[in-house]
């Protein structure tokens, strides 16, 4: 090789390895970010599943308002995580074993009905996804005057029945860098009975997610 050409050469892989930082870059700095600006939909190979632990309980204040007793009277978070399932190479999801499966060995178990393996499904991989939209599911008694200014033509209506309550704007619908979704919205506190909120997220190609259940009781 021409002495020139090699150096150069050198060179040149230097500095791809050098642009590969092994510390996160400064712009992000290794924090999950949330852009809405291009939402996509999700695949059918997406999943989505509850982060916040189930069920919440909680109390409310004595004068049954709307707020939570806590330090801060805030809306309640709720949070999920939206990943695509990405199966071992070879395979795909949900495909069917292979017609006429290996005959057991003498003395051997039988096969499992359709002549598939009787080993447990490979698991698979979960990958966040960033930028997904969903919207908001919740059943149950909510405030709809806490509910975001965009959702209510008056202080005491809403648009739509299924923004009651909703706190986070419709711009945030979306899963963040780290493949999370969040959401607040904040519940009703009534003096006769304790309330039971449900709060999921529908994902359009996913469907709707397994709900986090939110107890509330009277003090």
């Amino acid at each position: 090789m021409n002495r020139t050409r090699g150096i150069g050469l050198c060179i040149s892989l230097l500095g791809v390895i050098s642009a590969c930082s092994a510390v996160p870059e400064d712009k992000t700095s290794g924090r999950c970010t949330l852009s809405c600006n291009n939402t996509r939909v999700s695949g059918a190979e997406f999943a989505v599943e509850p982060m916040t632990a189930t069920p919440l309980a909680l109390h409310c204040e004595a004068n049954f308002g709307n707020a939570i007793s806590a330090a801060t009277p805030a809306p309640i978070q709720v949070r999920f995580r939206l990943v695509e399932l990405i199966p071992p190479f070879g395979t795909s999801i949900g495909a069917a074993p292979a017609a006429g499966g290996a005959a057991p060995a003498a003395g051997g178990a039988a096969p499992a009905a359709g002549g598939g393996s009787t080993t447990d499904t490979p698991l698979l991989t979960k990958r966040p996804v960033s930028g997904v939209g969903f919207e908001p599911e919740l059943h149950g008694l909510v405030s709809i005057e806490n509910s975001a200014a965009e959702f209510k033509p008056t202080p005491t209506t809403v648009s739509s029945a299924k923004f009651a309550g909703i706190v986070t704007p419709a711009a945030e619908w979306c899963s963040d860098t780290c493949g999370v979704i969040t959401y607040e919205f904040w519940p009703k506190c009534i003096n006769t009975n304790s309330n039971s909120i449900s709060a999921g997220v529908a994902v359009h190609g996913v469907g709707v997610s397994p709900p986090i259940q939110l107890n509330l009781t009277n003090p």
